[in-house]
């Protein structure tokens, strides 16, 4: 009897210390959050997909019809020919708040079906994802580098030995990493560095990669700064590379660039602009009662992808104590979120999917 006591306790304890792990990575909120809104064309233009940030993707065509997936994984991506949908599975938490295992999914959204990976094991956290543009393969940070698998044989190709703060696929067999100031190219069935360029030896910028304006000739890089942003080329045609900077920059946030780089959306205000991005010239303009969270461009920049939120814009910076100014977590509207397609040629809006007041394209 003693010992069924004993054996009952332990269980019980063992419940509460489980329950205890699960309630302290709950707090993990970098780690359990979705994506942010996120909006993608389809290579012919002719329709557009939104992320909504709350665990579904949307396909709105040019036409108006709507096809809504649930994603439940915490990092996922539609290729641009809109042909699959590559996801991160993730298991349980260890007692660490690490992820006990991780799977890449690869679900065909013509054929209806999936193919798993196997179990790619804890470290990491897979912030950092690519997915190839034919979904043929994945690739995530893991540990100190970065792990790829092969989604059509479901083999793990292996650990890549570069450091990966954030990557893009250029094409099915080569990626281009992002780390300490430097974009690296990355040969993954050789298993190897293909060629780096450095983009800044100050420490003060931040650099993002654009996703959408990444091919095996180059791709495009935000460099951030404390009030404003400007664009670097990276060429990748010549040997060594070769990084060009814009000749103008801007302190409107950044939401799109086209594919090949010539266009890209802004937002300031309630104001969304395409600027062609050779002059900095306005294209069109985008207004109404809707905050701007995300968009897209077609190829060829004809065609625009706006997704809003109804909630209230952001409100006016405050000022603490020491004059700091900040902005409060009710600054981002939580509102229920639209996605309208415009044809920025024809001066006209295609369609639509949500319920909100229409956006007037000028």
């Amino acid at each position: 009897m003693a010992s069924m006591r004993v054996v009952a306790c332990w269980a019980v304890a063992a419940i509460l210390t489980a329950a205890g792990h699960a309630l302290a990575c709950s707090d993990y909120a970098e780690i359990l959050a979705f994506q942010p809104e996120r909006v993608i064309f389809e290579s012919n233009g002719e329709a557009a997909w939104l992320f909504t940030g709350e665990g579904a993707w949307v396909r709105l065509t040019a036409t108006g019809e709507v096809r809504r997936l649930a994603s439940p994984a915490r990092t996922s991506r539609v290729v641009r020919d809109g042909r699959a949908l590559v996801e991160v599975r993730d298991g349980p938490f260890r007692a660490s708040c690490e992820f006990d295992w991780h799977r890449v999914d690869r679900l065909d959204l013509v054929a209806g079906t999936r193919m798993a990976s196997p179990r790619l094991g804890g470290v990491g956290t897979y912030m950092a994802f690519a997915a190839s543009p034919g979904a043929t393969r994945a690739a995530g940070r893991s540990g100190p580098g970065l792990l790829w698998v092969d989604l059509e044989s479901r083999q793990v190709g292996g650990r890549i030995g570069v450091e990966v703060e954030q990557l893009t696929f250029l094409d099915e067999g080569h990626l281009a990493v992002l780390a300490d100031g430097a974009v690296r190219v990355v040969d993954v069935d050789a298993g190897a560095e293909q060629g780096m360029v450095g983009l800044s030896a100050d420490d003060g910028p931040r650099f993002e990669l654009v996703l959408e304006d990444a091919s095996p000739s180059g791709l495009t890089v935000v460099e951030r700064g404390e009030h404003d942003w400007t664009l670097l080329r990276v060429d990748f045609s010549t040997t060594p590379y070769v990084v060009s900077r814009s000749s103008w920059r801007s302190g409107a946030t950044l939401l799109a660039v086209s594919p090949g780089g010539a266009h890209l959306v802004v937002v300031d205000q309630e104001v969304l602009t395409v600027l062609d991005r050779a002059t900095g010239r306005s294209i069109a303009e985008v207004s109404g009662p809707p905050f701007f969270v995300a968009a897209g461009l077609s190829a060829d920049g004809t065609r625009l992808a706006a997704a809003s939120r109804r909630g209230s814009p952001p409100p006016a910076a405050a000022a603490d104590e020491e004059g700091v100014e900040f902005w409060s977590d009710e600054s981002v509207p939580s509102g229920p979120v639209d996605l309208e397609i415009f044809d920025l040629a024809e001066g006209r809006r295609l369609a639509a999917w949500g319920d909100g007041e229409p956006s007037v394209l000028r």
